[in-house]
């Protein structure tokens, strides 16, 4: 694709009007199939029956077995791999792999995924879905992870989590607890709102997807409210509101201090905690670092392509510190997009707007554009010869809450005192 295809973010009104930098983009990674993987990778006491094409399947067993590691929470993964003939025929004793999985004692909970290839080919498996659950005990689900309709592989952990979803039913309260809802990594629960719940009495239902096993699933119903920590937790949070009355507060928006300042509000709402000192200070301490990192950084160029968090978002916060976006690479545009989409222009800045997963074609933007600084994951070595710096928000232990606006600010110090060699940082 040329590059004269690239549009800047004043001609971005939704996510038609965003385009590759290349025709190519990275495999596995930027299809929904890999979400699923990605979401249910942990989940002790369920079976997921990946069926698909050998490359297909490849990508699900290689991307799960690579996200479970060695944890003891981990899903049984099986792979049905079509063959030639299944396309024409349809696929051969897919319905006994799932009576078979159905049957054990310690199965609870099938998902079979399915890939292209099956939907393409028109596979009534949710038929044989329907049918099966009117003879087993355990919860039978089909995910569609159809790769032609989306390169969002979050629509796959959206999928994921209300296949999981369905299968609840409203348990018992248990008071002051809560669920996190959306958080896939280790620390979330060392986390600012949570030591905040913590000291005032509140207690973790469960944390949602990661390391929550069946029976966890299960009793999410019995929590007072839940925590969104993520986007993809987001339509899971609304259904449980709407099946089971529970109330939700978001914490997804990481570089939103107005967002954030309202979500402990709520949390105040509901838990009866006091919030404003607490608030207070960390406003105070973010506005202090804030101050001091704005006039090293102001007018400092940037090439944003870490997509953890949302794109938009964090790069409206950084150009209100005065830094300039030069091109960002997102996967979606998000509810809040607007209002910062209009922050990043009335800062002077028009940045070109790309997909994401286009590593080796940014190459020749790193020539054209020249940025002082990239920021997400790239390749160190690639950056150098470029005679970039490099800034990595970790998202490793989870953080929600002013503590990722901090550890940002943390990072774009760090590359201040070590590639800027500016030791007032």
């Amino acid at each position: 694709m040329e590059k004269d295809k690239i549009l800047r973010l004043s001609e971005v009104n939704n996510m038609e009007d965003v385009n590759k930098l290349s025709c190519a983009i990275s495999p596995g990674g930027h299809c929904p199939l890999f979400g699923v993987s990605l979401a249910l990778k942990s989940i002790s006491g369920i079976s997921i029956i990946f069926v698909g094409t050998k490359e297909c399947t490849y990508y699900a067993k290689t991307t799960t077995f690579e996200q479970m590691g060695y944890s003891k929470n981990a899903p049984n993964v099986i792979l049905a791999v079509m063959e030639d003939k299944d396309l024409v025929f349809g696929i051969k004793d897919l319905k006994s792999l799932i009576e078979e999985e159905a049957r054990k004692d310690d199965t609870k909970y099938v998902l079979i995924v399915t890939s292209c290839a099956v939907e393409l080919i028109g596979e009534d498996i949710e038929g044989i879905v329907y049918m099966l659950n009117k003879q087993y005990d355990c919860v039978i689900k089909v995910i569609k992870t159809e790769h032609f309709k989306t390169s969002d592989y979050y629509i796959g952990i959206e999928n994921s989590y209300a296949a999981l979803v369905d299968g609840m039913s409203n348990c018992n309260k248990k008071k002051k607890t809560y669920n996190i809802i959306g958080s896939r990594y280790a620390g979330i629960e060392n986390s600012e709102v949570v030591s905040i719940l913590k000291d005032n009495g509140w207690n973790i239902n469960t944390i949602f997807p990661y390391g929550a096993g069946y029976e966890d699933i299960m009793n999410i119903t019995r929590a007072e409210f839940n925590i969104v920590t993520d986007y993809t937790g987001l339509e899971m949070a609304k259904t449980l509101k709407e099946k089971f009355g529970m109330e939700y507060i978001r914490f997804d928006m990481h570089f939103n201090i107005e967002n954030i300042v309202k979500s402990y509000k709520r949390i105040e709402e509901i838990t009866m905690i006091k919030v404003d000192r607490f608030i207070e200070t960390n406003i105070r301490e973010i506005k202090e670092q804030e101050e001091k990192l704005r006039n090293l950084v102001n007018d400092k160029t940037f090439i944003y392509g870490h997509i953890i968090y949302y794109p938009i978002e964090l790069c409206a916060y950084l150009s209100n510190l005065g830094m300039k976006p030069l091109l960002i690479q997102i996967r979606n545009l998000y509810d809040n997009d607007i209002n910062n989409k209009k922050t990043i222009l009335n800062n002077n800045s028009n940045p070109y707007i790309s997909k994401n997963a286009n590593l080796l074609a940014l190459e020749d933007y790193y020539k054209k554009l020249k940025p002082d600084v990239y920021i997400g994951s790239e390749m160190p070595e690639r950056l150098k010869r470029h005679n970039i710096g490099h800034v990595i928000f970790s998202i490793f232990p989870a953080k929600v809450g002013f503590d990722v606006v901090k550890n940002a600010l943390l990072a774009l110090k760090k590359w201040g005192k070590e590639e800027l060699n500016n030791e007032s940082f």
